[in-house]
């Protein structure tokens, strides 16, 4: 072929009543090839329509000349034996240069239409490139935005109107340093149909050079060039230190068995213009008053893509609040929230309770009530769940143990069976006071029970200097008070010292309730009192000099049920045998009402006064209901003879409960 020949020289589109066709022109391989419209021609419509070409129009060939009108023949009858689509002239094979002309595909393909990506469009157009707002060599001010502008055109520089897909990327986009406004909701692309992009990049941290990168596609898969452009965001000025949290706000003592021991503080470091600044060196402290041996992992951190910087504390010895301040470009600011606690409970801080302090149980098996202990430690504050507690009881049964849940509580039940506490026995009641004595000045009365519930802690005292530890000079720890009970009163001011015990003794069931030990009572922890606070808030160096120990103790809480029996003493105190009346004259008698072994009647008891055989009085009660005490109750009963006519009779006084009733009398009333 001619060094100067041209595809498609003198070569046109031609059409006949059936189909249309363009031939192109020679490829590589020395075919022609052509191209048609449509899948159906007949001979005839070859015959009639075959357009007459001029000789010297197209000369492709070197050597013998072919005649254009049979090489038209020929492609249009390849081009009339196929499918829709290219046609090849297989046995027309002319001697021709292999260059591929420019703009066509092999096998006469012609290429689709490349799009490019870039700013401008025409003959401003530059490939690869994003535009902006910011002018050449500017910054981008901390926190500002600017547009990103694309364009996509076609091989003329022409706007392209087909779907495009473009996603942006950049290192401060993908740390948060930077977002994208504008893009189309829940998507992550821009979608452009008429050859043109916009999105607004606004800085949210970044700092330094940031490059953005384009990236495009089409649904059929078209290759398109990316583009980028490099912004420079100005840093902020530093306006202010934020505490965000604490995780978790609540560590152990280390050392003790805590799950927890250190905490994660964060701070936010925020410029002037309210956005987060990164790479920022922050320097860290604990206040002066953080409890013993509090320490941080690291002084010091830089802030991160979002303008978080992160203070790792690690608990000591000592229990209290502990602050962590937060410094950059003199610009401080105190955390909040984290307290250290010992984790291990105190005697001062515990209880237990009971849902029914007087269960009518002393003569039928099986009735309930739930026992709860409470636990807090040195600081007042919770332990931890999970936390151990054991019971035990003097009379019926009682779950052995609980497990404390976040409240530090936990509940048992207790039940009534077996063998009734029988006490000394002697008792004696009396309207005046006392109301109530035994032979020995003991407890003797039967149905009381002595429940106790134990578990491993500290001693109390008063920290005086708020530092977590014990200090021997300086703390209260009061031992001069009556420690001989099992659960003595410690001291809270402003109580008197010598009053209260914190110094515990031996742990046992006082089954008479008169707060000695003695010899036929069980010892739980036979551990004596040394005069020395014991617990973990004892420093190693005066524990080693002994004037305190680390050594755990017992602590332990108690309460007494009793066993109440629906049918009264066997008398009441302060009840007349019989009662004589002048006219109008007023009788006052105080009642001492006790179940059968002296203590409280049950709750809900109610006295009725029969005077049906009474004439001429009048009967008052300052209460008709007993209440829930378990120890006897004082009523007052008032008669009151008539004025004119003389009072005679006689009444009964009945003290009943759910069917169960004990009735005194006849009262025998008299006048003079």
């Amino acid at each position: 072929m001619s060094a100067n020949w041209q595809p498609n020289a003198g070569i046109s589109t031609h059409k006949h009543k059936n189909r249309s066709f363009r031939i192109q022109g020679i490829n590589k391989t020395g075919r022609a090839t052509a191209r048609t419209n449509r899948s159906f021609c007949s001979h005839a419509d070859l015959a009639d329509n075959v357009p007459q070409i001029p000789q010297n129009t197209y000369n492709p060939l070197e050597g013998p000349q072919t005649g254009a009108n049979a090489l038209f023949l020929s492609l249009t009858l390849a081009a009339c034996g196929g499918s829709d689509g290219e046609s090849r002239l297989d046995n027309f094979e002319p001697p021709i240069d292999t260059e591929t002309p420019s703009g066509e595909e092999e096998d006469g393909e012609e290429t689709d239409t490349q799009i490019q990506m870039g700013s401008g469009s025409g003959s401003s157009f530059t490939p690869g490139e994003i535009a902006t707002d910011v002018q050449s060599g500017a910054s981008l001010s901390a926190g500002g935005s600017t547009n990103l502008y694309l364009t996509l055109v076609d091989d003329s520089g022409d706007l392209v109107n087909q779907t495009v897909f473009v996603t942006f990327n950049s290192s401060c986009l993908s740390t948060g340093g930077a977002r994208l406004v504008g893009l189309p909701e829940d998507s992550d692309q821009a979608l452009s149909t008429t050859g043109s992009v916009s999105v607004t990049y606004q800085a949210t941290g970044c700092v330094g050079e940031d490059k953005v990168v384009a990236e495009a596609s089409t649904e059929e898969g078209a290759e398109i060039n990316s583009a980028e452009v490099t912004l420079n965001v100005a840093q902020d000025t530093l306006d202010q230190i934020q505490f965000v949290d604490a995780t978790p706000t609540s560590i152990g003592i280390r050392g003790m068995g805590a799950e927890v021991t250190s905490s994660e503080v964060r701070f936010r470091v925020v410029g002037a213009n309210g956005s987060p600044m990164r790479e920022i060196p922050v320097t860290f402290a604990l206040s002066k008053n953080a409890p013993a041996g509090t320490s941080l992992a690291s002084d010091s951190a830089t802030s991160n893509a979002e303008g978080y910087v992160t203070a790792r504390v690690r608990s000591g010895s000592g229990a209290g609040i502990v602050n962590v301040m937060a410094t950059a470009n003199n610009v401080s600011t105190l955390s909040r929230q984290l307290v250290i606690t010992t984790t291990i409970p105190t005697q001062r801080h515990s209880s237990l309770s009971t849902t029914n302090f007087q269960p009518v149980a002393w003569r039928t098996d099986g009735i309930e009530t739930t026992m709860t202990i409470r636990l807090g430690d040195q600081n007042n504050n919770h332990i931890p769940a999970g936390t151990a507690v054991y019971f035990t009881a003097s009379a019926g049964v009682i779950e052995g143990e609980c497990l404390t849940a976040e409240n530090s509580s936990c509940s048992v039940t207790w039940t009534s069976q077996g063998q009734r506490p029988l006490g000394a026995g002697g008792v004696t009641l009396q309207e005046n006071t006392p109301y109530v004595t035994c032979p020995d000045g003991n407890e003797c009365r039967a149905g009381r029970v002595y429940v106790l519930a134990t578990t491993e802690g500290n001693e109390s005292f008063i920290d005086i200097n708020s530092n977590g530890v014990f200090d021997p000079d300086t703390d209260l720890f009061a031992t001069e008070g009556n420690c001989s009970p099992s659960v003595p009163v410690s001291y809270i001011p402003p109580a008197p010292i010598d009053e209260a015990c914190d110094d515990l003794g031996p742990t046992y069931l006082d089954t008479n309730f008169n707060g000695i030990k003695d010899n036929d009572e069980i010892v739980r922890d036979p551990k004596e009192r040394n005069n020395l606070y014991n617990g973990i808030l004892c420093r190693s160096e005066d524990d080693a000099a002994g004037v305190c120990s680390r050594d755990p103790i017992t602590i332990r809480k108690s309460t007494m049920l009793v066993m109440a029996s629906p049918y009264s003493y066997n008398s009441i105190p302060g009840l007349p045998s019989s009662v004589e009346l002048s006219l109008g004259e007023t009788a006052l008698y105080n009642l001492l009402i006790a179940d059968e072994n002296g203590n409280g009647m049950p709750a809900g008891t109610q006295i009725e006064i029969n005077e049906d055989l009474v004439e001429n009085v009048t009967f008052t009660l300052s209460s008709d209901t007993i209440g829930a005490s378990t120890e006897p109750t004082r009523i007052s009963l008032q008669l009151k003879a008539d004025d004119t006519e003389p009072a005679s009779g006689a009444f009964f006084f009945s003290l009943i409960y759910e069917g169960s009733e004990s009735t005194f009398g006849p009262i025998d009333i008299t006048s003079p």
